[in-house]
């Protein structure tokens, strides 16, 4: 395979909070890193082998089960929120270069 290069829009919303998420927690970070990267890879058909993309998927998903636990907790006396669902675009978060 030839070597390819991926751009990062620093100034994507998802970017961002993956920078701020870094800070905070660094192994969650480095896994969201890796999956944005697989996501890429499998929306330009270059994703080989997906297992340890569902790996990397299923502990993200049991992080955010137990962080929504958590959360859940702190607001049982507080009514419910829906949580805004914004289509994100791969494509404006990394952007493949030739």
């Amino acid at each position: 395979m030839k070597n390819l290069t991926f751009e990062v829009n620093p100034n994507h919303e998802i970017i961002t909070k993956l920078n701020s998420l870094r800070k905070k927690d660094s192994k969650l970070a480095s896994l969201m890193a890796k999956q944005i990267l697989d996501n890429t890879m499998i929306g330009a058909g270059m994703l080989s082998d997906p297992k340890p993309l569902v790996d990397r998927i299923y502990k993200i998903m049991a992080h955010a089960m137990d962080s929504a636990e958590a959360v859940a907790g702190e607001q049982r006396s507080q009514p419910h929120r829906e949580i805004e669902d914004k289509n994100t675009n791969t494509e404006s978060v990394l952007k493949q270069k030739p």
